[in-house]
């Protein structure tokens, strides 16, 4: 990881499958999506349920499950985002020394996400609680046409997100599900408090 702590890149990792919410921002405007133009406005709202797996840099690799919510933002340009996660890392590399501080805590991750059009989107996330409470990480996820499968990583690609730094060579796939209609909380508050627990 450039620059960044082992655990940085587990948050970055939660995030990524999170990316699965981050992701969700495409994810409800099934095939076939015309990644040139952004889904309309608060599509992806609801909780989203998601496991996905990836590697940490270096021989260290993950498996991660939990929930994403997502909150489209009234522009219609992207929006909020808030995942849930539990993770289990294997391997010999210096992010998989954190593994017996992480796999038994709840990892938390939120932030913004951003519409790039081409079936991308730009997540711009942050560690919530733990010792890294606020570590920022950044995520360029593509999502696949009918918005069950992302493919995260931690650099960029193409472009360069706008507004977030590089933070690791972390990359992910995750698939997802939606399993509820409600992507604020309270359910019609308009507000996505991300909170750990």
């Amino acid at each position: 990881m450039q620059s960044r702590t082992p655990i940085g890149g587990l948050a970055l990792l939660c995030s990524v499958l999170l990316g699965g919410r981050i992701v969700r921002a495409d994810v409800t405007d099934t095939t076939p999506y015309d990644y040139d133009h952004p889904p309309k406005v608060g599509r992806e709202a609801g909780t989203y349920g998601f496991t996905g797996s990836g590697a940490f840099g270096p021989d260290c690799v993950f498996v991660a499950i939990g929930t994403a919510k997502f909150l489209p933002n009234g522009a219609g340009t992207g929006g909020t985002f808030c995942s849930k996660l539990n993770l289990e890392l294997r391997g010999s590399g210096p992010a998989c020394a954190s593994a017996p501080v992480a796999e038994p805590a709840l990892a938390v991750v939120g932030g913004t996400y951003t519409y790039n059009g081409d079936g991308t989107i730009c997540e711009n996330l942050h560690i919530v609680g733990s010792p890294l409470n606020g570590m920022p990480m950044t995520f360029h996820t593509y999502v696949s046409p009918d918005g069950k499968t992302l493919v995260s990583s931690a650099q960029d690609i193409a472009y360069a997100c706008p507004g977030i730094v590089p933070n690791g060579q972390i990359t992910a796939t995750a698939v997802s599900m939606k399993i509820g209609q409600h992507g604020d909380d309270p359910p019609g508050s308009g507000q996505l408090p991300c909170t750990n627990p």
